[in-house]
């Protein structure tokens, strides 16, 4: 699978996050000649009420963004020769961001997880505790990253299995990354004791074994593991802190426990990987 990606969208509050989220969108941009979207959401409240009947707080807002951005691209090398378009909608973040992705039809959404003040010097969140809510309800596949990273880059590539027939899914966007970056990609497979009694073990080290021979055959450089852990969720993010991951791709569907591996752990990983993650949703039936 080659990466597609001819629209990227990254919503900002200027926060150190928002702007780290918007070097890994350059990055990929640049590699896949798409068009970057930079979204900024207003939200109105009330200490706003008189001093929009005087102004018209989108206009300001729009010329803010329309200069910050400037200033971010002179400044920033990863963004140099990458079409970026700046848009500001005012609404709900949450409901605006997945209103404007939809619309733009776009093909991944690259946001920090939270931010802190923002350019209308709101001290508010951008997206913390809807970040989930926004990858579960997206339609396209979304990157979050929780912690400024030092580069944007995805030479180690974390892939956890289970033995749904989405797994497929995952496999093909590990294997664009892998082929556009040159990437190593650790296949694991992680079951709890408990598990152990649900099902078969054997589909899983079939799984494994299946997966690995599509990447091989694709001259990519791969390692597997099979792990026993108490807890899905942190043994996936502890394997990928000790082997230095710059991304761990999961399904954000919550599934039967006797149908995956990852299932409803998938908010867990979200919300605290210290690593970015790539979230899928499976694919509609044609």
């Amino acid at each position: 699978m080659r990466l597609k990606f001819k629209k990227i969208l990254v919503p900002t509050d200027f926060s150190q996050l928002s702007l780290n989220a918007l070097n890994y969108a350059g990055t990929l941009a640049r590699l896949t000649e798409a068009e970057i979207s930079l979204l900024h959401v207003l939200e109105l409240y009330e200490l706003h009420s008189h001093l929009s009947e005087i102004l018209d707080m989108k206009k300001v807002v729009e010329k803010a963004v329309s200069e910050k951005l400037t200033q971010i691209q002179k400044e920033n090398a990863s963004l140099l020769g990458v079409k970026i378009k700046a848009h500001v909608v005012s609404g709900n973040v949450t409901e605006e961001i997945q209103k404007f992705a939809k619309e733009q039809k776009t093909d991944l959404i690259v946001m920090g997880t939270h931010g802190v003040r923002g350019i209308t010097e709101v001290n508010r969140y951008l997206l913390g505790s809807t970040a989930y809510r926004l990858v579960h309800l997206s339609e396209c596949p979304v990157i979050t990253i929780r912690e400024p990273q030092k580069k944007p880059q995805f030479k180690t590539i974390v892939l956890p299995l289970d033995t749904t027939k989405e797994t497929t899914q995952k496999v093909k966007y590990a294997m664009g990354f892998a082929k556009l970056f040159a990437s190593t990609v650790h296949v694991i497979s992680v079951s709890t004791f408990f598990e152990e009694f649900r099902y078969n073990l054997s589909e899983l080290k079939l799984q494994l074994n299946k997966v690995t021979d599509q990447l091989i055959k694709e001259n990519i450089d791969v390692k597997t593991q099979m792990i026993r852990h108490e807890d899905v969720a942190d043994s996936v993010m502890e394997y990928a802190r000790k082997v230095k991951a710059d991304l761990i791709i999961i399904m954000v569907r919550e599934e039967s426990i006797n149908e995956a591996i990852l299932g409803s752990r998938a908010k867990k990983i979200i919300t605290r990987s210290s690593i970015p993650v790539l979230s899928l949703r499976p694919a509609k039936a044609k």
